[in-house]
């Protein structure tokens, strides 16, 4: 598409003005409608990112708590924890988290079994003492 701006040298700024002001009165609207089109787009395309930053920051603040509670002595480390609770795990564990539940601190450790089926242990991280055993939520 060719722009169709006033090429003659002679023209005065008031004549180009005019020119280009008609162009983009002619071409506005399409565009108007492009980014209407555009920005909802653009604006899903962040969504995982801002879903991925929150996540981590939750993360962070979740090893920060867990930390600041061993320092206190509140709970048992994490390698203490598995020491004792281990040789009761009957799979291969592929994940641990740690959470509060109802200010609770609890070690979430998750296992595939010889089954293939991921369970998953609530652990007492105070006491290591095993509160819950089941399928992943």
């Amino acid at each position: 598409m060719t722009t169709r701006f006033s090429q003659n040298p002679h023209d005065t700024p008031l004549k180009r003005l005019v020119s280009v002001l008609s162009y983009s009165r002619r071409y506005a609207l399409p565009m108007k409608i492009s980014l209407c089109l555009l920005l909802p787009i653009l604006a899903l395309s962040a969504a995982p990112a801002l879903a991925d930053e929150h996540n981590e920051k939750n993360e962070q603040h979740e090893r920060a708590d867990m930390n600041e509670a061993i320092r206190r002595g509140e709970i048992m480390t994490l390698s203490d924890i598995l020491e004792k609770v281990k040789p009761l795990i009957d799979g291969r564990i592929v994940e641990i988290e740690f959470e509060r539940e109802d200010g609770m601190p609890i070690y979430e450790i998750y296992i595939l079994n010889d089954d293939g089926r991921r369970l998953e242990y609530e652990i007492d991280a105070r006491t290591a003492e095993i509160l819950s055993l089941g399928e992943e939520d």
